[in-house]
Order: C-alpha cells, then sequence, then structure tokens
C-alpha cells in the first residue's frame, strides 16, 4: 500500500483522496518530463496499421492519463478512448477497467490483447479473461500470469505475438530477386 507508506514516510495527515490530489497535481504539472517507453510510438504506428483498435486503461487519475497521451504526440490520438481510476468502483487488480473497456470497444476479452508493465494490471487484465504482454525489465515487477514477458516495447517477439505484418521496406526478399 504505497498511500499508507507515504503517510508514514511524510507523517502528514493527509486523507488518500488529498494524497491523490496533490500527487495528480505534481504529476500534471511536470508532465513535460514524462518519459515514454521506449518503442512505444513505432508500437502505436504499427498497431494502427495492422487494424488494431487501441484504447487506454489506467490506474491513473484521468488528468494524469490525459498528460501521459498528450506526452505522446500524434500517437496519443490512435487511442479510442480511456478509462481512467474514477471511471470504475475498483482499481487493478481488480478487473472492472479493462471490462468497460471492452465495453467501449465492443470487443469480447477473450480478443483483446492488453500491454501491461505493472503485475496488478497484469492480474486486471488475465482476470478479465484476457490475453496479456507484459513490458518490464524489473523481474521484481514482472507478474508470471502474463502469457508473454519482454523487457521491451520493441522486443520482435512482441510483433510477432501479435501477428503484424512485416514493416514496409523490411519485407525479406526471396532467394534469386
Amino acid at each position: 500500500d504505497k498511500y499508507g507508506e507515504l503517510k508514514d514516510r511524510f507523517n502528514e495527515p493527509l486523507s488518500y483522496q488529498e494524497w491523490a490530489d496533490r500527487l495528480d497535481a505534481y504529476y500534471v504539472l511536470n508532465a513535460d518530463k514524462i518519459t515514454i517507453m521506449p518503442g512505444a510510438k513505432d508500437f502505436l504506428d504499427r498497431a494502427d496499421q495492422n487494424g488494431l483498435a487501441l484504447g487506454a486503461v489506467t490506474n491513473a487519475q484521468r488528468s494524469e492519463g490525459a498528460a501521459s497521451l498528450a506526452r505522446m504526440g500524434r500517437e496519443g490520438d490512435l487511442f479510442a478512448f480511456m478509462v481512467a481510476v474514477e471511471d470504475v468502483p475498483r482499481p487493478k487488480p481488480a478487473p472492472d477497467s479493462y471490462l468497460l473497456g471492452t465495453e467501449k470497444l465492443g470487443i469480447n476479452p477473450k480478443d483483446i490483447v492488453v500491454i501491461e508493465d505493472s503485475p496488478v494490471g497484469v492480474a486486471a487484465a488475465k482476470a478479465a479473461g484476457m490475453t496479456c504482454i507484459q513490458i518490464q525489465h524489473d523481474p521484481s515487477l514482472i507478474n508470471d500470469n502474463a502469457d508473454l514477458i519482454v523487457p521491451r516495447l520493441d522486443d520482435p517477439r512482441v510483433a510477432a505475438f501479435l501477428e503484424f505484418k512485416p514493416e514496409p521496406g523490411n519485407t525479406p526478399r526471396r532467394p534469386g530477386q
């Protein structure tokens, strides 16, 4: 429980909501410092080129999620919707946010592949009946229930798992051509 840890560490009598509001304000004020996951923009472009529907599901507040998507630039516009923590009664690891996402997409959960970095996100996706790829380089944050675990989003196993068409210019040539 991060809230409990921080409350003890700073010895400040803040409610959970006051703490969340302060964190949210800090995040939004420092949005220009958000680091985009390596390979994320290229992945989103390829997902779009391959006809995948995209939605963002976050355990963050809506303003934090919007700041992250804005940081993506043009690729952030590829998301059809965002489900934020305030949209559901229970946050991840409960499946509520992903199930709301399936309603918004109109797709059966078993036909959805989730890209996650957090262990609670993997738990939520799996509880919702979805396939999940975890992007995580820190062994202590790996959830072994993920269907594929890779250290980076640009790992070629992700594109292979999703059966992406080869990128233009990277199509293998047959001998003699």
